[in-house]
């Protein structure tokens, strides 16, 4: 698992592969769905993978959080793996080619709130993050 980590990390550290113009917050998802079954525990999971390691890529020196990421996307495919609706060796291609996007858009919003405002850790983007650390 973490050979897998470490080869998703090194695709994104060098790749921008689509924008993601329609995600939610992961507050705004709980608010509005909630947590009713493990697929929204994965998908959530997921979604705080994507962001740590999105921080990562934006700043190679936050590395530290390196540990959270791979504990949240471990956390998703169990969670998927759980849920029981994809068979197990198609649950790591599909949260690798979702967590691609998820990782985009997080990017994407971290560099425009660092471009905009100076400061990555306010608002919304700090909320999420504070959460996923402890998620």
């Amino acid at each position: 698992m973490r050979c897998l980590i470490g080869f998703l990390l090194a695709i994104f550290m060098f790749t921008n592969f689509c924008s993601a113009e329609d995600f939610i917050g992961i507050e705004e998802y709980i608010d509005k769905d909630g947590l009713k079954n493990r697929y929204d525990e994965g998908f959530i999971h997921l979604r705080c993978s994507g962001l740590i390691m999105a921080l990562i890529k934006f700043k190679p020196s936050e590395e530290r959080f390196i540990l959270y990421a791979e504990d949240q996307f471990t956390k998703a495919g169990v969670a998927y793996l759980d849920w029981g609706q994809t068979k197990p060796n198609e649950v790591m291609k599909q949260i690798g080619s979702s967590l691609v996007s998820i990782v985009d858009h997080y990017y994407n919003e971290i560099k425009e709130k660092q471009e905009n405002e100076g400061d990555i850790f306010t608002g919304q983007l700090a909320r999420e993050f504070k959460f996923c650390l402890e998620f």
